[in-house]
């Protein structure tokens, strides 16, 4: 006769580890992966079960194929804790399991919410039931078995308590939608449609209507899942994305030709005393420097204090055949002598610091430069306020921040059309050149 695990993935779950467990006493093998649990659900499992496993949550599917791999006999039941398994099931899968004809089985789950049995999406079939060696599971978040070989479903049901309470459903929906923003890489048109679609789906096409205030909560869930996972995206790629991040996928030949495009003026400027020794201070993807040093042979430097970028810039000089130090050291106290360069620079840095702090970066260049210094940041034109932008400021305001210095040129560049304006370009950049006093 064949055997059976069960697998069941706790967090916090002391309310319902009993009741489930006690509904899978007649299996062979009874494993509880625990995410290190805060209550008392490892104290309330350890009588009822085989053995607890204690795993640090990465994702589901990872718990629930580490799982699979712990498990000892050939058939293996997915049971979670807020579901049980009634006795007229219990039996039906003893017989199941002993026939040769299938690997796996889907259960006809009933789910209950608040308490009570919902309309909605009834029954709802899982695969739940599998050979060992023929079942994995996909995804982070919503995840899938995958068995190979033919399935069957089972005719008896499987219960599914699910959300006893709002704050309970809300944290859940959290948990859920940190995951499956984690596994989405853009935030595309169609992400704002999803969200209406999936109300729409759960309220008319699974009938979740007919469940009253409870099917409407559920279809507004769904509403509010599907936004929450947006905006859980765009604050991954723009409030807590690093610089290293920013900068990883770049493809540098390319970088450097539309950035010599771009910014065309503002190596114009950079080139017109010959200097003979550059300082780069703020090194990003030094698209600049890369630039300058394919179009004349100059001692050319870049400074940064992140060491992942510039490692980076070492490994794309040597795939493009050209020599930069680099140095790790704050814009603030830059490791170097005075007058020992002929002009510093930097691109798109000083929009990321307060007024105060412009100025103490500025005086440092100014210290170690022996001609000038030369910036440029995104003007009030930019309008997009996004990863690392945070000040688009316009010519007039940063010449009056810059009024105690000596400015030999100060102007906007980089012409472009937008949606915005049919009859005019508008300038996105503002270059400035300060002399050394």
């Amino acid at each position: 006769m064949a055997k059976i695990s069960t697998i069941t993935l706790t967090y916090n779950e002391e309310a319902d580890i009993e009741r489930c467990l006690r509904s899978l006493q007649w299996v062979d093998e009874t494993i509880v992966i625990d995410c290190f649990s805060s209550d008392k659900t490892v104290i309330k499992a350890k009588p009822l079960c085989t053995r607890i496993i204690q795993q640090n949550m990465t994702d589901f599917s990872a718990l629930r194929n580490f799982g699979i791999q712990e498990a000892k006999n050939t058939w293996v039941l997915m049971v979670d804790a807020d579901e049980i398994v009634p006795p007229e099931l219990a039996k039906e899968i003893r017989e199941a399991i002993n026939i040769d004809a299938f690997n796996g089985y889907y259960l006809r789950r009933i789910n209950y919410m608040y308490g009570k049995e919902l309309c909605y999406d009834q029954p709802d079939y899982h695969l739940r039931l599998f050979r060992k060696e023929e079942a994995s599971y996909l995804y982070k978040v919503h995840e899938v078995a995958v068995v190979t070989g033919k399935v069957c479903r089972l005719k008896n049901n499987f219960l599914h308590y699910s959300m006893k309470n709002i704050n309970e459903h809300v944290q859940k929906m959290n948990t859920y939608t940190t995951l499956a923003a984690a596994q989405r890489h853009g935030a595309n048109i169609s992400l704002f449609i999803k969200p209406f679609y999936r109300f729409a789906q759960h309220f008319f096409l699974k009938r979740a209507c007919r469940d009253g205030m409870l099917g409407l909560i559920l279809s507004l869930k769904a509403f509010f899942y599907e936004f929450l996972v947006l905006f859980k995206i765009w604050e991954r790629k723009v409030l807590s994305r690093t610089w290293p991040e920013f900068y990883e996928n770049v493809n540098i030949e390319q970088e450097i030709i539309q950035q010599a495009n771009v910014h065309k003026e503002f190596i114009k400027t950079l080139l017109s005393d010959r200097p003979r020794k550059f300082l780069e201070v703020g090194s990003g993807a030094a698209s600049i420097s890369f630039s300058i040093l394919k179009q004349n042979r100059i001692n050319l430097i870049t400074v940064d204090n992140r060491l992942e970028i510039l490692k980076s810039i070492v490994n794309n000089a040597q795939k493009l055949g050209l020599h930069i130090a680099v140095v790790c050291a704050d814009a603030f106290r830059l490791p170097f002598k005075k007058d020992s360069v002929n002009v510093t620079f930097s691109q798109g840095l000083l929009e990321h610091f307060d007024d105060s702090d412009i100025c103490k970066i500025l005086d440092e260049q100014l210290r170690i430069s022996d001609s000038s210094v030369v910036f440029s940041v995104p003007n009030n034109h930019y309008r997009r306020k996004d990863f690392g932008n945070e000040r688009l400021l316009s010519k007039i305001q940063w010449e009056f921040l810059l009024k105690n210095y000596k400015l030999l040129e100060s102007r906007n560049y980089y012409y472009l059309s937008t949606k915005r304006n049919f009859l005019f370009k508008l300038p996105l950049m503002y270059m400035c050149k300060l002399k050394k006093r």
